[in-house]
């Protein structure tokens, strides 16, 4: 949300600002990090969370997660409520 926005601007601000120094070497790399950080936060808008999105509506439809085209035959579950090997690491998770 918000605080990776500032967060993000920050640390690329920071960086664009140390391109600015006399040191050749230390100006290339603030300037390599500053759009670094500005192309991850970009990314991550443009990549991420429609991914996330599609990743839902795959399971909302009841879809494998490898071969999205296929649908299982077993009953649809919430989204919420994870099934298989993943939901190992969920401390309330009660695989079927």
């Amino acid at each position: 949300g918000s605080s990776i926005l500032i967060t993000s601007m920050t640390d690329a601000l920071a960086f664009l600002v140390g391109a600015s120094t006399s040191l050749p070497a230390l100006s290339g790399f603030c300037l390599y990090g500053g759009v670094a950080v500005l192309m991850c936060f970009i990314l991550q808008l443009v990549l991420v969370l429609p991914l996330l999105a599609l990743n839902v509506r795959r399971t909302r439809a009841n879809r494998y997660d490898c071969l999205c085209c296929f649908k299982s035959k077993v009953h649809p579950h919430e989204v919420n409520d994870p099934q298989g090997c993943c939901c190992c690491y969920a401390p309330r998770c009660q695989p079927t």
